[in-house]
């Protein structure tokens, strides 16, 4: 089997800004990951990896490095992106500075018992698929809230208290072939202290602008970008590709972007919309059409927020699947009309 690979290198001493080399590597699909990193390495000497552990983001998921590759190629092809589990904390190449990793053991350490010391160690992979790093560099991760969790039922409920201000966050399962551990945040939201939104902060808010319904006049050809959050999005696609829209994909289209969380960690919530229709923005699209009415208002309501929040002017419309449907139907009756009168 041949794997396509683009490695990122990176020398924190040295580079500024990473750079990218290709590679075509002939594998035994039964092989583990580890094994394509030194076939890479033979290549290329100064390629450099973890030898213990060589964790890796792969077309943007956290891969454990003793999964075989033949599981990696089901689920993602042939052709990768290979990038540090954090790139922020690249040292060099694969290499990172695991000391977030470390201090929030450290955290947690006297609650543990050896069981839960044990285990922490080996949720690395967990740890740095932490979606919310992208948004918050100091999270404590989601391996420690798991970690949390289990003390917790343990009846240690004291470790509320310490971990309470990393709870309210947004999961997401970024682990490729890993467990989704929703059920377990949910759980912590549900039992730990509500934080309070205090009352100039909700003053300020009420500052900020938003957005109404724009005026579309045609579909054909206008770049959209489709937002579904945890819902299907296929009707959605289907009715865009028969209008013949520009279908602008975006990352970020199938994850959450705040409003679960908006009532108690507001600043999270509006990074997590403002990187999502920026993405959308620096993508080319001028439309961002929701398949869900509600996430269309929370953008809407809250637009002037995220543009604060991120210090970014947000030049997209938002728009529902509904409205879309509604202005294709006065189309369809505009045109029905004239063929009538035509006749």
């Amino acid at each position: 089997m041949k794997i396509n690979v683009d490695v990122m290198f990176f020398d924190a001493k040295m580079d500024y800004l990473p750079y990218y080399k290709s590679y075509s590597v002939e594998v035994d699909p039964k092989e583990r990951i580890t094994e394509l990193f030194k076939k890479i390495k033979e290549q290329n000497p100064a390629f450099d990896f973890p030898s213990s552990y060589p964790l890796a983001r792969i077309n943007s998921q956290i891969v454990n490095p003793n999964r075989r590759i033949y599981e990696v190629v089901e689920k993602i092809g042939d052709n990768w992106r290979v990038e540090p589990a954090s790139k922020y904390r690249s040292l060099n190449d694969l290499i990172i500075d695991e000391d977030d990793f470390k201090n929030a053991y450290k955290l947690l350490e006297p609650f543990m018992e050896s069981e839960e010391r044990a285990m922490f160690w080996s949720l690395k992979d967990i740890h740095y698929a932490s979606d919310t790093f992208e948004f918050d560099k100091e999270y404590i991760g989601d391996a420690a809230l798991l970690i949390a969790y289990k003390l917790f039922k343990k009846g240690k409920e004291e470790v509320l208290d310490l971990v309470a201000p990393y709870i309210w966050v947004e999961y997401e399962n970024n682990l490729l072939l890993g467990k989704d551990l929703s059920e377990i945040f949910k759980t912590l939201q549900e039992v730990a202290p509500k934080p309070q939104i205090g009352f100039w902060d909700k003053l300020k808010d009420s500052f900020c602008r938003k957005k109404g319904v724009p005026k579309i006049e045609r579909l054909e050809d206008v770049p959209i970008s489709i937002y579904a959050g945890r819902n299907d999005d296929t009707p959605l696609r289907n009715f865009l590709e028969k209008e013949k829209a520009n279908i602008v994909e975006i990352s970020r289209s199938k994850k959450l972007a705040g409003q679960t969380i908006v009532e108690y960690n507001p600043s999270l919530a509006y990074k997590r919309a403002a990187v999502t229709l920026l993405e959308a923005m620096d993508n080319g699209a001028e439309l961002v059409a929701c398949v869900k009415k509600d996430d269309a208002i929370y953008f809407r309501e809250n637009f002037g927020k995220f543009e604060r929040e991120i210090g970014r002017e947000i030049m997209v419309e938002i728009v529902t699947f509904e409205e879309l449907q509604r202005l294709n139907l006065k189309k369809n009756q505009k045109e029905s009309e004239r063929a009538h009168n035509e006749s």
